[in-house]
């Protein structure tokens, strides 16, 4: 979760090279390219899209810190391996970095107690190792503690920055949005998601070994079960006055994402900067940002959610939940359904009907009464005499 901390300088980075985790079940980095199909993933040139669908993990990481002799060292190390864009100040000093993130799916690790945990800062843990840190002329950084995430903010589940929605089956989704912008631009980050909570499309992780022992190594195994298809809109919008220190001010759309994605529990685009000086990041793209919104939905929930934070126009809908058509939405969870057969809402949000009754025009109706009984009966020489079986010689009197 997110956390007001100084120490993740370097917890926003872009993905690593194409040539980074090739290996089956590694988390995938790659560069953008022409989509071949309607579904498959895009995005703008100064996009790193981040694949770890499927249950991929991130592995190998840094075996110990890195070090970089400096500034100009790791600006270079960024831009070639994580294309991110370093800043300058007024006398050509590398003094921050900036990008844009897409990213699919969720990575994990094995810590040192073997324990399968989420890589909550994937490039965090591509530059320092889990947990780690890195120095830069001497000076170290460290890339914040695994298991929280500074990249997004707290989530409170609530509207318009935050919205649960679910289905009668019990099956839900989330969406996020957030603009986060601290003092001297020191960080910028603003951004949008969806994630699948329950039901749909699940992976579960335990640890294994990979390769034959003695030489196996601490691996990450995941099983996945049941579908889903996600889809994320929305826009990231930004002023150019605050991007070009003059003109009008504006608001405008800087980057915008409709990302379909089948059988995944993340998508997320998030635009970010950092600095090592206050001040720093006054020109980037991400400090001119004002503001997100977007909209997510699930092939199996009959509603469409959209989130909104910040300084935004032309967001895809109101903030909230709206149901499909012939749909009804009624709480908890946000909950779209058919009041006329939903037993736990029948004919209106709420009314639960009792155990073993039915939801028909709205009403509960009661289960038929049981059959009666089967006729006694007898296995042949013997016969039934009032209700019990005699021989077959005896009569009944």
């Amino acid at each position: 979760m997110h956390r007001n901390s100084y120490v993740v300088l370097a917890a926003l980075m872009a993905a690593a090279p194409s040539s980074f985790g090739q290996e089956a079940g590694e988390a995938v980095f790659t560069q953008p390219s022409a989509p071949p199909c309607s579904n498959c993933l895009s995005a703008p040139s100064n996009t790193i899209v981040l694949d770890a669908s499927a249950g991929k993990v991130m592995h190998p990481l840094p075996s110990g810190q890195r070090n970089f002799a400096s500034a100009s060292d790791f600006a270079g190390f960024r831009q070639q391996n994580l294309n991110a864009l370093p800043l300058y100040d007024s006398n050509g000093n590398v003094v921050g970095a900036s990008g844009r993130l897409l990213q699919i799916g969720r990575t994990y690790y094995v810590d040192a107690n073997n324990v399968v945990r989420p890589i909550t800062e994937p490039i965090s843990a591509f530059i320092g190792g889990i947990p780690g840190q890195f120095t830069v002329a001497g000076v170290t950084y460290p890339t914040g503690i695994q298991g929280q995430d500074y990249m997004n903010p707290q989530r409170a589940m609530s509207v318009p920055t935050d919205v649960y929605q679910c289905n009668r089956a019990g099956e839900c989704i989330s969406g996020h949005s957030w603009n986060i912008h601290w003092v001297g631009h020191v960080r910028d980050s603003v951004g949008i998601e969806v994630d699948q909570e329950t039901g749909g499309y699940q992976v579960s992780h335990y640890f294994c070994f990979k390769g034959p022992c003695p030489f196996c190594v601490p691996w990450v195994c995941s099983s996945s079960s049941g579908t889903n298809l996600l889809h994320l809109t929305g826009t990231l919008w930004g002023d150019r006055y605050l991007l070009n220190g003059g003109g009008p001010s504006t608001t405008e759309a800087f980057d915008t994402i409709d990302q379909p994605a089948q059988n995944q529990d993340h998508i997320e685009l998030n635009s970010w900067s950092i600095c090592f000086a206050i001040g720093c990041a006054g020109a980037s793209e991400a400090a001119a940002l004002v503001g997100a919104c977007e909209a997510h939905s699930s092939q199996a929930i009959p509603s469409i959610g959209a989130t909104a934070d910040g300084r935004t126009v032309n967001c895809p809908g109101p903030a909230g939940v709206t149901c499909s058509s012939g749909y009804t939405l009624c709480q908890p969870n946000n909950v779209c359904t058919t009041p006329s057969n939903d037993i736990n809402n029948c004919g209106t949000c709420g009314n639960v009907c009792p155990g073993g009754y039915s939801c028909q025009g709205g009403a509960c109706i009661a289960p038929p009464p049981p059959p009666p009984p089967p006729p006694p009966s007898c296995t042949y020489p013997r016969h039934l005499c009032e209700g019990v079986c005699v021989s077959g010689s005896q009569s009944c009197n």
